[in-house]
């Protein structure tokens, strides 16, 4: 749970979301690859780039129907958000990032 739930976590998501933002303005497919490429050390094949897209597109509907919710997630952690970016799809693009942080291919086990 600490990998889904922790702050530190739910921070982490964020500022990597900020990051790919920022580096993929406009090219939410290719900030979700890029982030699936950071925390497995490969691209998506075409089913996982599929279910990351149906991923953010939940997760921006739901922030969309309670933006007061996106606003409280991106708040999580000591580093202020980037508030030149938009609050919605940020808080969609670290969900996903969170989950990516607990997909077995991105976690080390020993």
């Amino acid at each position: 749970f600490v990998l889904l739930n922790g702050p530190q976590f739910i921070e982490a998501a964020r500022v990597l979301a900020e990051t790919l933002t920022k580096a993929h303005p406009d090219d939410t497919p290719g900030l979700l690859a890029a982030a699936f490429e950071r925390l497995t050390g490969r691209l998506p094949d075409d089913a996982e780039q599929a279910t990351l897209a149906r991923m953010y597109a939940a997760q921006h509907a739901w922030y969309t129907a309670h933006p007061e919710a996106a606003a409280a997630y991106l708040k999580t952690g000591e580093r202020p958000v980037d508030v030149a970016l938009p609050p919605i799809p940020l808080a969609a693009a670290a969900n996903v990032i969170n989950a990516l942080m607990n997909y077995d291919g991105a976690v080390v086990k020993r």
